[in-house]
């Protein structure tokens, strides 16, 4: 499973909201390529970079957000106080949900543009003397991959 025994999926099966549908479609859409990608980090294969705990977490929040018809994604960061600690990976999902949540596909294919970002970046068995190097530039990497997402730039998340 893609995404664990999180409700995040019951719920948006549950909701009557036609956004909510989409990105579902977006959620189950992308779920094969980060089973595949969560498979190969339990093998070894790619380095545990494993942003579905991140995916859940961003749905979670995004809802959240969208209870109150009155408040935007854009708005609720930028009322975060400097005690209110969510990861730039969550905040760079959300608007990533928020900015494409009536394209499923959009939302399909960041997330496994990323799963398939992270199966280019190397194998952790091909480590070198250089091996902590390539594991900071793959964490480069990652963060790369998000702010090359149209409007999900460092600039925005700085502003939150």
């Amino acid at each position: 499973m893609a995404y664990g025994d999180s409700p995040v999926l019951p719920d948006l099966v549950e909701s009557a909201n036609p956004e909510s549908t989409k990105i579902l479609r977006g959620l189950t859409g992308a779920a094969p390529a980060l089973a595949e990608m969560k498979d190969s980090i339990r093998q070894g294969i790619v380095y545990d970079q494993d942003i579905t705990p991140d995916v859940v977490e961003a749905v979670n929040l995004y809802n959240q957000i969208k209870k109150d018809g009155n408040n935007t994604v854009d708005s609720f960061f930028r009322q975060q106080d400097a005690f209110t600690q969510i990861p730039d990976e969550v905040k760079l999902i959300v608007q990533k949900i928020d900015e494409s949540s009536n394209s499923p596909n959009a939302i399909r294919d960041f997330l496994v543009g990323y799963a398939q970002a992270l199966k280019n970046s190397g194998s952790p068995s091909q480590s070198t003397m250089l091996s902590s190097e390539h594991s900071h530039k793959n964490r480069h990497l990652t963060a790369h991959y998000f702010y090359k997402s149209k409007r999900c730039t460092k600039e925005k998340i700085s502003e939150s």
